[in-house]
């Protein structure tokens, strides 16, 4: 027999050995006898090999039901918790997830156990195989679009790395948040948790604390003191303001423009600094203004809410805004003013001042070049029914299909309009113009109040209004309507206001609800 030949012959009689022999990385593990099922057998065929000399499972990873490499005692417990107190298969991979989170946390408005100068672990294990944790007081951008925690499990290290998405760009501050987190297919033992956290400071604590999970129920928190923003007391100011301001009606004439944003301070050269803030930007309507005041060294940050309990309006003014800050020592500080609506491209106002021992005062202002800020005005606005146009008499000159501005000038400041066709609700309390004049572009927005709640439908009106003060020239004229379809022309056109009385009209076709044949 040749040389190959033999070789060939030897492959052959080792493969059929090799196949013949049990596939030992195949098999379920906890199945101690072999058996293909995991029961009380395997609990009796362990004890067996581990006390009385019994044979070995069979493969004897298939005993090592928590994947420690070895075959012992724990791993009877942990078979034994699986089979009886609902812990985790074995060699089943521990799990965790973000269940669910809170914030941003307002403290002043809630009772919360934990203080803001605590970052707290609490943590429930229910004896088998499930932790649940809760971060209390964690901190994160103001405004993200989601919060993530990622979870990891070696050996006994569970290592939480927090972190956030801003997509849509977050906001100018931090504040608390709570995170509900879950881990599944945990076994009783002592575990090391580390908490990666994104906005600790020099010298703050790292969260890392050692928990002992039985096969009890059981509970525990774990707390470090934070010293750094955005932990730490402050305080909610108690504010001062008035009304929407209404500039062109002001008298005497407001001092500060509507394009400015304006702190004023006064500091008592003891404790006491007063502020006003002119022209600050809220909601219309709001149920209360609140400025949440934090001090950290030298930096007092200001930041400025709304509460709109009941739902606000749809617009936004600028309102003076007065509050006071006590226990403030003499020194310099840097003052930071968080806007709710300031727009991004506009310049922060932050400022700093220097408060001696004598009585001083000040001021700092910035430009803003968005709404809320600038020059505007709310017009009186005369209208009348609900338009039923197959009943006018006579006839209605302007159908159903059409919206349509139509205006006179006197050649010297007044600027007359009516708007024919203008779609709203049925049934409103209050119909308005807010109009804004900014260089050449005159804008008007047309909105509803419906206090009574309005009706299941909507029609259309005829609104007279007019703009006062507004010098000959050539204007472009943007009149935004609340119901206009997106897939319709904007009511949007150009026109020549000479010195001399004139007169127009500038309709645009709809073919959506409320208008229409």
């Amino acid at each position: 027999m040749s040389k190959h030949l033999y070789l060939k012959t030897f492959i052959f009689f080792v493969t059929i050995f090799l196949l013949a022999l049990p596939a030992q990385s195949q098999y379920l593990c906890g199945d101690a006898n072999g058996s293909g099922a995991i029961n009380v057998a395997d609990v009796t065929y362990l004890v067996e090999y581990l006390f009385f000399g019994g044979s070995e499972p069979v493969p004897y990873l298939a005993g090592d039901c928590d994947a420690t490499g070895a075959v012992n005692i724990a791993d009877l417990t942990y078979l034994v918790t699986y089979l009886f107190g609902g812990g985790p298969a074995p060699c089943a991979n521990p799990t965790g997830t973000l269940v669910d989170y809170a914030g941003c946390k307002t403290f002043q408005k809630e009772s919360d156990s934990t203080p803001p100068t605590q970052d707290c672990i609490e943590y429930d294990y229910d004896g088998a195989s499930v932790l649940s944790i809760k971060h209390v007081n964690t901190g994160f951008n103001c405004c993200p679009t989601t919060l993530e925690a990622v979870i990891t499990i070696e050996d006994n290290l569970i290592t939480i790395d927090e972190a956030e998405n801003l997509d849509d760009g977050g906001c100018y501050c931090l504040c608390l948040f709570d995170l509900d987190m879950e881990i599944i297919n945990l076994p009783p033992g002592v575990y090391t948790i580390e908490v990666n956290q994104m906005y600790l400071q020099g010298g703050d604590e790292v969260h890392e604390f050692t928990v002992v999970l039985s096969s009890s129920p059981s509970s525990g928190s774990h707390c470090v003191d934070r010293d750094h923003y955005p932990w730490g007391y402050f305080e909610t100011a108690s504010v001062d303001f008035g009304d929407c301001k209404t500039f062109e009606k002001a008298s005497p004439p407001d001092s500060t423009p509507p394009n400015q944003s304006c702190i004023e301070y006064e500091y008592d050269g003891q404790d006491v600094l007063s502020i006003t803030h002119r022209n600050a930007g809220f909601n219309c309507c709001p149920d209360e203004l609140a400025a949440i005041v934090s001090i950290e060294g030298d930096i007092i940050t200001i930041e400025e809410v709304e509460y709109l309990y009941s739902g606000g309006c749809f617009c936004l003014c600028l309102f003076d805004l007065g509050y006071e800050i006590t226990a403030l020592p003499p020194g310099e500080y840097t003052v930071i003013v968080i806007e709710p609506y300031r727009h991004q491209d506009d310049e922060p106002l932050e400022f700093t001042i220097n408060l001696s021992f004598s009585p001083s005062s000040g001021s700092h202002c910035v430009e803003r070049s968005y709404y809320p800020w600038y020059y505007y005005e709310t017009v009186t606005v005369n209208y009348g029914d609900c338009k039923t146009f197959q009943k006018a008499t006579p006839p209605d000159s302007t159908p159903p299909n059409q919206s349509c501005i139509e205006y006179q000038y006197d050649g010297q400041d007044v600027l007359s309009i009516t708007h024919r066709n203008a779609g709203f609700n049925c049934c409103p309390d209050e119909l308005q113009a807010v109009i804004r004049i900014e260089g050449n572009v005159i804008t008007i927005e047309e909105v509803e109040y419906l206090y009574m709640g309005g009706c299941d439908c909507h029609c259309l009106f005829d609104l007279d209004y007019e703009i006062t003060g507004l010098p000959p020239g050539e204007y472009t004229v943007k009149v935004i309507e609340p119901y206009r379809h997106p897939d319709d022309d904007p009511l949007e056109f150009t026109i020549n206001l000479s010195s001399s009385p004139s007169s127009g009209s500038h309709c645009v076709d709809r073919s959506h609800y409320p208008w229409g044949n």
